[in-house]
């Protein structure tokens, strides 16, 4: 990864990250699942010992078309799909604004659990994005992230279908809101 970090900040570009299917995640034989997400690098911090902290910010899906070889990290050709054909639906937009009112209420107990407030959350306007950021801020499985990616509806994304609930018992932690 040290390699592949070095090069994205020569070149400043995005970079792609797919759950592995099947095989390890390091070294050679890792077979990715055919969708991931386009990432862009926003904070690099290079440790002494050569490896690095990196912050980085989703762009957008990808879909692989061709993978072009593992020397020094696994690179393929990617496309990009289109935006989902409902996004602009009545339903979809209905579910989405319940889907910010319950991860409102989510964020809040989170936060209230841990003694602390926020007035409110920053969320992504797009249906399309809302269902991405709330996948990528709870804690579930990467299979079900690996869903929310693969969908080809906005209603059909877990995220935006079961919502999370608030409850009184201590929710997993959000990596947090931007």
């Amino acid at each position: 990864y040290r390699q592949l970090v070095r090069d994205v900040l020569d070149e400043d570009v995005e970079f792609g990250i797919a759950l592995i299917k099947a095989g390890r995640d390091t070294g050679s034989g890792a077979i990715p699942y055919e969708v991931g997400c386009a990432v862009r690098i926003r904070h690099v911090e290079e440790l002494p010992d050569g490896r690095f902290n990196i912050t980085c910010e989703r762009t957008r899906r990808f879909r692989l078309a061709e993978q072009l070889g593992e020397d020094p990290y696994l690179r393929a050709e990617v496309e990009f799909p289109p935006i989902p054909a409902d996004v602009d639906d009545e339903a979809t937009r209905a579910m989405t604004g319940e889907l910010r009112e319950k991860f409102s209420a989510y964020l809040r107990v989170v936060l209230a659990l841990q003694d602390s407030w926020q007035r409110r959350f920053r969320m992504p306007d797009d249906p399309a994005a809302l269902g991405d950021f709330v996948a990528g801020q709870i804690d579930v499985a990467a299979r079900i992230k690996q869903e929310v990616l693969q969908a080809p509806a906005v209603a059909r994304r877990p995220a935006v279908r079961d919502p999370p609930q608030a409850s009184a018992q201590a929710p997993p932690v959000p990596r947090g809101p931007s």
